[in-house]
């Protein structure tokens, strides 16, 4: 048996070994700080999740809002909305409680429902999964709140947004890809 852990079912996470990539992972960063969009597109299983998983922790400023959504295995437009709205809601900014208030309150058609794992004497709060209500409204429009809401955070909170959106390819095997892309795009 070795005694090197392989698994190349899941990303690297920030601080353990990851080989190589020097140059991408410098490019990666500089377009980061200076609020450049950036692709990065490779085939399945080459490292492309854990290079950005390698690059944005290190990088982004306390404060920061950092939100990332995987897309892997995505259905309908609806599944959509619900897991960037996920994504924006994980984000906690400044604690749980505050920032879920606040979220929850830019995004009137889409509710988090939280699994609370633990509450401090201090009112503070940690929490496991968290999962997503939408309202029964065109998924056009709850796309077009999540992604304001995540605009009206970032302008509110006067904070850089580093969005993270992993397996973005599986969105165009949906008929409604034209729309949720364009509607993404005007938000980029």
């Amino acid at each position: 048996m070795s005694p090197i852990d392989f698994d190349v079912a899941r990303v690297v996470p920030y601080g353990h070994p990851f080989c190589g990539r020097e140059k991408e992972k410098k490019l990666l960063g500089e377009n980061i700080r200076r609020g450049v969009n950036s692709l990065i597109y490779g085939p399945r299983r080459f490292g492309k999740s854990s290079l950005i998983e390698q690059v944005v922790n290190p990088i982004v400023l306390p404060g920061t809002l950092q939100i990332k959504v995987d897309f892997l295995g995505v259905t309908t437009p609806q599944d959509v909305v619900i897991r960037l709205a996920r994504g924006f809601y994980a984000a906690h900014r400044p604690s749980p409680l505050e920032w879920l208030k606040k979220a929850a309150a830019m995004i009137p058609g889409v509710r988090p429902n939280l699994d609370l794992l633990k509450l401090s004497t201090d009112g503070d709060a940690s929490f496991g999964h968290i999962s997503v209500s939408i309202a029964n409204d065109p998924y056009e429009k709850l796309l077009e709140e999540v992604l304001e809401g995540i605009l009206k955070a970032a302008r509110e909170l006067r904070q850089q947004a580093v969005v993270v959106l992993d397996e973005f390819q599986d969105i165009t095997a949906l008929k409604e890809a034209p729309a949720i892309e364009g509607l993404m795009r005007g938000y980029i």
